[in-house]
């Protein structure tokens, strides 16, 4: 068994879709990334600004060694979301809302 971190993202502005969670068997990557994801969902005090509407979630999962895609991806792209698998451990983004600038930056690049 090995434990396999991704980050999912919003790539347009829309609610984090929880079921996923249940349905890839996933959860939170850290204590910080289910407090981030906890506000994300409640929208506590709607404090989200304005020119934040998308994210980012660090998620993962317990799987056999020889899986490759472990999350299902184009399910997670049908609720407007993009997954990637983090291969490098030591440079795990954090979970936050990210500004439309970043999203626009982020686009180019690929």
């Amino acid at each position: 068994m090995k434990t396999v971190k991704a980050v999912v993202k919003a790539k347009i502005s829309t609610k984090f879709p929880m079921d996923m969670l249940r349905y890839d068997r996933c959860c939170p990557y850290s204590e910080s990334d289910s407090s981030f994801l906890e506000s994300l969902v409640f929208n506590y005090g709607n404090k989200q600004p304005k020119h934040f509407r998308f994210w980012q979630v660090v998620i993962c999962k317990n799987v056999e060694s020889n899986v490759k895609m472990p999350f299902t991806e184009k399910r997670w792209n049908s609720f407007g979301c993009e997954i990637k698998i983090i291969e490098d451990f030591e440079s795990t983004p954090k979970s936050e809302y990210i500004s439309v600038h970043e999203i626009k930056e982020i686009e180019k690049s690929c």
